[in-house]
């Protein structure tokens, strides 16, 4: 037996800017302690890498998909696996939720807000 798989990439939806660039990400935990990372998304194939990094040096790494206004991304930081469910708002800024995989079940709160590019 053979399996023959096919693989379409699905082209943006009009209207959909691609959320790929420069962001500052500006968080909230379930104890209230204040994060902030730089962080890169990349659209690869019909998904997106997310690096967050301080000091150039990568804390968490995620997988996102993007379906109208929401995007979901799955991460994980330290061993530690979670998820993200944000809402896109204009000009590409992402307002979410998060929780981590086998935590007390509490959301915490993300903002990533674009990075204008320096050229």
């Amino acid at each position: 037996n053979k399996l023959l798989m096919v693989c379409k990439r699905l082209p943006a939806k009009a209207g959909e800017a691609d959320l790929s660039g420069k962001y500052k990400s500006e968080s909230v935990d379930i104890l209230g302690k204040r994060l902030r990372y730089d962080t890169t998304i990349e659209r690869i194939g019909d998904s997106y890498l997310a690096l967050y990094t301080v000091q150039g040096k990568v804390v968490y790494f995620g997988t996102g998909v993007r379906k109208g206004n929401v995007f979901a991304m799955g991460w994980m930081s330290q061993g530690r696996p979670g998820i993200t469910l944000y809402q896109i708002e204009e000009g590409n800024r992402l307002v979410g939720e998060f929780t981590e995989l086998g935590g007390p079940g509490f959301f915490g709160t993300e903002t990533l807000t674009p990075v204008p590019n320096e050229e």
